[in-house]
């Protein structure tokens, strides 16, 4: 069986538009327990925003977190998969962009990738006693919440 994005994304994006703060965002991942906001324009993708570059900013000297907008921290370099996009190929983007998430479309967007999730579909796998490898379930985030 050769394995999907669509079989490791997170179903459940949270988006967040680009005008709100960076304090506003990483109430929002702490909130959600998110690692990952989906950032946007009037409901265009402008790209993702990871905890670590709001840690990043925040351990910046001089960064202050409310007065400068989550889309000023965005990596706006945008590079979108498809649900039926070849896991290995998403990995490798992934590897060659140096990228740690990308947002999952099919015709709008349905969710995002990471390497977290990838690592979660391995260790499911690894787990995996009765070797089918056949059937393998969708990542669902709540299976995780501990």
């Amino acid at each position: 069986m050769r394995l999907q994005v669509r079989h490791a994304m997170n179903r459940d994006p949270v988006t967040i538009s680009h005008d709100y703060t960076v304090r506003e965002a990483a109430g929002m991942m702490i909130d959600f327990g998110l690692d990952t906001l989906i950032v946007t324009v009037e409901d265009e993708i402008l790209g993702a925003v990871t905890y670590r570059d709001v840690m990043h900013g925040l351990l910046t000297p001089g960064f202050d977190p409310d007065r400068v907008n989550i889309g000023n921290i965005t990596d706006e370099e945008l590079i979108l998969v498809r649900p039926s996009t070849a896991l290995s190929d998403a990995t490798e983007i992934m590897l060659e962009a140096d990228k740690g998430t990308l947002p999952v479309v099919d015709q709008e967007l349905v969710g995002y990738i990471s390497f977290s999730d990838i690592l979660k579909l391995v260790q499911r796998a690894a787990r995996d006693e009765e070797g089918d490898e056949e059937e393998i379930e969708p990542f669902n985030p709540n299976d995780y919440i501990v």
